[in-house]
């Protein structure tokens, strides 16, 4: 559902198909009732970069919250070696998540769609 309103939102077709290779997650927000929060998906790439994409957040504090966790997460990863790099994808119209994923990881230099961190 999160994913369906996300893709509209964005004029993007509702029937795209679901990334393939990639594991699907959910965080939910626990108070004061149990609240779907922050959906996304997330794959090893043959080199054994991470690739986080998919990232259907509720539009509330919780949502953004939960987002920026994730994210945090994804660096704490990498920055500890885990992973040597990561590699976040956006729709292109998406300029808050762009935001989100330049303040999460530091980035500064402009970047369109695709955001890397780490690695050489």
């Amino acid at each position: 559902m999160l994913r369906m309103r996300y893709l509209l939102h964005f004029g993007l077709k509702a029937d795209r198909a679901l990334s393939s290779g990639v594991t699907w997650y959910a965080v939910y927000e626990n108070a004061p009732r149990v609240a779907l929060a922050l959906v996304f998906a997330v794959g090893i790439r043959d080199d054994g970069g991470l690739e986080g994409s998919d990232l259907y957040m509720q539009p509330t504090r919780a949502g953004v919250a939960a987002c920026y966790y994730i994210l945090r997460s994804f660096r704490t990863f990498i920055d500890a070696k885990i992973f040597p790099y990561g590699v976040v994808s956006t729709a292109a119209r998406n300029k808050a998540m762009h935001r989100r994923i330049a303040r999460a990881f530091g980035v500064t230099e402009p970047c369109t769609v695709t955001f890397a961190y780490g690695g050489t």
